[in-house]
């Protein structure tokens, strides 16, 4: 079980460091996007705008893949289940889910359109930082929930 348990957290760890990753891809392609707007009157080179309903797609599978491991992740709900506390926590976690991919699949159907104004790319840049604080709560209080039930454990 410790050899599951240990894989399980790898691979866990290697798919939030990949949302991490392109998370950090998209905010610089949306800084750019924002300074070629800023300085369109200098006839800035052309953002490659067309890759980032791409670059949400892919971080909407890998947050998806990345819910998935945590919603599966039995060690845990095992501990937490005997401890209504810990349940709860654990449950609201989980019910945080669709609300965030929610929230990315918006930025994606705003990056996707067809007509682009200036106020659209705002409107993408604004709702990114929103999922990318969100998120980062959410991944705050999961990490939080995994060191309580670390600690419920050794105190058995």
């Amino acid at each position: 079980m410790v050899s599951t348990l240990t894989t399980n957290r790898r691979e866990f760890l290697r798919q939030r460091a990949q949302v991490e990753r392109l998370l950090g891809h998209l905010a610089e392609l949306l800084e750019d996007i924002a300074d070629a707007e800023a300085d369109a009157s200098w006839r800035a080179p052309a953002v490659p705008i067309d890759a980032v309903p791409d670059r949400v797609a892919d971080l909407c599978a890998r947050l998806r893949t990345l819910f998935f491991l945590e919603e599966t992740d039995d060690a845990l709900a095992e501990v937490a289940a005997m401890q209504p506390t810990l349940r709860d926590q654990l449950e609201g976690l989980h019910g945080e889910h669709p609300q965030l991919l929610e929230l990315l699949e918006q930025i994606q159907e705003l990056a996707g359109s067809s007509v682009r104004p200036a106020s659209t790319w705002d409107d993408v840049e604004s709702h990114f930082h929103r999922f990318q604080h969100a998120l980062s709560h959410h991944q705050q209080r999961h990490d939080e929930l995994v060191e309580l039930v670390a600690v419920a454990v050794l105190d058995e």
